[in-house]
């Protein structure tokens, strides 16, 4: 049924993808995975696992018109990923379908698309639409923060580099499941009052990249007010620093400034990029993220409670590149509360055109109950669903074309 739906899906875009005035991107990776993993048989043996795993996907992008724009992407996981791993995982998964059109006083965008609000490339208190304030993302991704979402937004021009924005996000829509046999009995729209809505003003005062925005988040019980303001200028270096906050709708009289202090983060970086010779590069990024009323102490975990929430964190990154074709990187999540720690290192080759083979090893640096485990205990577990990289090496070939 699956291999037919995606049969149907490509047969039916082929032909406008193919006579339309535009560019197609098809890319694709095989990796292969050794990794240390619990035995489920026994309660505290491990072993060493081998998975190898693909993924694809393409993207369409118009030309030929400077005053709209629009893309289509979507993305595959080969069927061995949901297989080894033992659970359902999305085939197909759309990952951006916009059109962005602009007008003489104002463009607009609509569709599922992403929307960069404040600084930051892993910590961004800034980032009111999506969240970049979490722990958990793919070290190994050009990208750290991909995700994407329906909405529709409308930008004002201000000046030469001022700019207003307002943004409409669509409340989920999610299928309606038998619980038996899984299979879809219909679809559960979402409610008017969990839409979200609000607006951000960006502009430039004395070379520093100065926005400041505002989204009401709906919801029931979660609906919220958040608040942002970002700055990023150079000296030396790129620097920037964001500050976000929360208020519940439902706050009110002490409860309104604890909400304001519990959600407050701060998050900032420096990145400088270092030219060795005419062909080698070297860039280094450090980028924080603090919440002043946060745990800066080591806390102990109770049993089945998700990882604690501390007060600070850390992600430094090191890009060395000797040729144009050739970079070792280094990058990590560092814990300073309980001294845990997730590293990844990693060597890639542009063979050919397109063409990269690649190596990464994964290791986490830290004690049973801390953030970032060497070797969880059992009775230490997250909360459902989240799982934790002890030690791992990826090999593969990425190609674009």
């Amino acid at each position: 049924m699956v291999k037919k739906t995606v049969l149907i899906l490509l047969i039916s875009i082929l032909p406008s993808i193919i006579f339309a005035e535009g560019s197609l991107t098809l890319d694709m990776a095989v990796n292969n995975f050794i990794f240390r993993t619990p035995d489920t048989a026994t309660e505290d043996d491990y072993y060493w696992a081998w998975m190898t795993s693909g993924a694809g996907g393409f993207s369409f992008e118009s030309e030929g018109n400077r005053n709209v724009k629009s893309e289509l992407q979507f993305s595959f996981n080969y069927p061995e990923l949901a297989a080894t791993l033992g659970y359902s995982l999305p085939i197909v998964t759309l990952d951006k379908a916009y059109v962005k059109a602009r007008f003489p006083l104002f463009r607009i965008t609509a569709g599922k698309t992403r929307l960069s609000w404040g600084e930051g490339f892993m910590f961004n208190s800034g980032d009111l639409l999506f969240g970049s304030t979490g722990t958990s993302v793919d070290l190994t991704a050009d990208e750290l923060r991909t995700e994407t979402t329906w909405l529709t937004a409308v930008n004002i021009p201000l000046g030469r580099f001022s700019f207003f924005e307002a943004v409409a996000l669509t409340p989920a829509t999610a299928l309606q499941t038998d619980p038996v046999s899984g299979t879809v009995t219909g679809i559960s729209y979402g409610n008017l009052t969990e839409a979200s809505a609000g607006g951000r003003i960006y502009t430039k005062f004395m070379d520093i990249k100065t926005e400041a925005g505002y989204l009401y988040s709906g919801g029931n019980e979660d609906a919220a007010h958040r608040f942002y303001a970002s700055f990023q200028g150079n000296l030396f270096a790129d620097w920037y620093l964001t500050a976000g906050t929360a208020l519940s709708a439902e706050a009110e009289g002490d409860e309104i400034t604890e909400n304001l202090e519990d959600n407050l983060s701060i998050s900032g970086g420096i990145f400088y990029m270092q030219q060795i010779s005419s062909i080698s590069t070297i860039t280094f990024r450090l980028e924080g993220l603090y919440s002043p009323f946060g745990e800066f102490g080591e806390t102990d975990w109770e049993a089945g409670s998700a990882a604690p929430a501390y007060g600070v964190y850390l992600y430094p990154e090191i890009v060395y590149a000797p040729s144009d074709t050739l970079s070792i990187s280094a990058r990590s999540v560092f814990s300073p509360a309980d001294l845990s720690a997730e590293i990844t290192a990693g060597v890639g080759w542009n063979v050919f055109e397109g063409f990269t083979l690649f190596a990464y090893l994964l290791s986490n640096a830290g004690d049973g109950d801390d953030t970032f485990s060497w070797e969880r205990n059992r009775n230490l577990t997250a909360a459902a669903g989240e799982t934790y990289s002890r030690i791992a090496v990826s090999t593969g070939i990425s190609y674009i074309y």
